[in-house]
């Protein structure tokens, strides 16, 4: 019985916790140890967690785990994402320059913003579902949640990018 919930969770989610783990740490080989990490902590918890809550707790355990990880790290990711950024802006940049710097923007956030954004626009999580992964109340998870995008709006503008809307972050990644 464990093994096909667990096998079930991983087609149906396994590619999304994957993600949001690689958005926080960003680096692959650290988001596929964590990954694994995660699968094997859901599985070895899976008896007390209620079914209708499984999905909100394999996300919970992939987000403390991805910033236990974070907060032990001794570089600052922020600082190396910055100077690995050389942007060309133009008055009008095309479409796929405007998409770079719109990804490049995501992981100039903090991790915690990053991935506020990563649940709301590329997993479409309700507030109440990100509520539950980060254990943050539902009307914390919305302040949180505009000033994330406001901050990521003003990471653009500085790169030369203006006026991008909610429903263009979900067509950039």
């Amino acid at each position: 019985m464990k093994d096909k919930i667990l096998r079930d969770l991983m087609e149906s989610d396994g590619r999304k916790v994957f993600n949001m783990i690689l958005r926080m740490v960003r680096n692959r080989e650290d988001a596929e140890d964590l990954f694994q990490e995660v699968f094997t902590a859901f599985y070895q918890n899976l008896e007390r967690v209620q079914p209708e809550a499984q999905k909100s707790y394999l996300y919970r355990i992939a987000y403390n785990k991805t910033l236990n990880r974070i907060g032990s790290r001794k570089r600052d990711l922020k600082l190396i994402e910055i100077q690995k950024i050389v942007p060309v802006v133009e008055n009008e940049p095309d479409q796929e320059k405007r998409n770079q710097l719109i990804r490049e923007s995501l992981r100039m956030l903090k991790p915690k913003d990053a991935l506020l954004i990563e649940l709301q626009f590329f997993q479409d999580k309700s507030y109440k579902e990100i509520s539950e992964i980060t254990g943050y109340s539902v009307g914390s998870v919305d302040s949180r949640l505009v000033r994330a995008k406001r901050k990521l709006r003003d990471i653009l503008e500085n790169l030369g990018i203006n006026n991008v809307q909610d429903n263009q972050m979900e067509v950039v990644i």
